[in-house]
């Protein structure tokens, strides 16, 4: 039967509760519930309700895990409307904050009610927005 070398259980437990207690990627105030890049993102639509011809401003907010929004950070916004070509937009923040729009197409392109999902990206986290498309002019 081999003994138990004492003195080094003391040092083993030192060092495991030293390194239990260092922030990493996985724990401690660095970790990241939505993005592996630590970037969060909120996307609003302002206003969320639009008939045909109509304008929305599209705000996107990009912030790290402790709240502070980030300047420079990518961000691409697509719309899932019928005309992608109106729906994308391309830039980089400014003090944490990137401004888009997005029109409705006009009546006698066959504009339908509908509803149109906004996505905001940057770098490999993302969010979401509604807009209703109302019939009517």
């Amino acid at each position: 039967m081999r003994r138990t070398p004492w003195r080094a259980v003391p040092l083993v437990l030192i060092l495991g509760l030293a390194l239990m207690s260092c922030d990493g990627p996985n724990r401690g105030t660095s970790t990241q519930p939505s993005a592996a890049s630590g970037f969060q993102v909120v996307v609003t639509a302002s206003p969320n309700v639009l008939r045909p011809g109509g304008t929305a401003v599209i705000t996107v907010k990009v912030f790290d895990t402790q709240g502070r929004l980030v300047d420079g950070a990518p961000v691409v916004v697509t719309s899932s409307s019928a005309k992608e070509d109106k729906g994308v937009a391309i830039g980089t923040t400014t003090r944490g904050v990137f401004i888009a729009t997005f029109q409705v197409a006009q009546p006698s392109d066959g504009v339908v009610p509908s509803t149109v999902i906004i996505t905001a990206t940057s770098e490999d986290a993302f969010a979401t927005a509604l807009i209703t498309v109302t019939a009517g002019v």
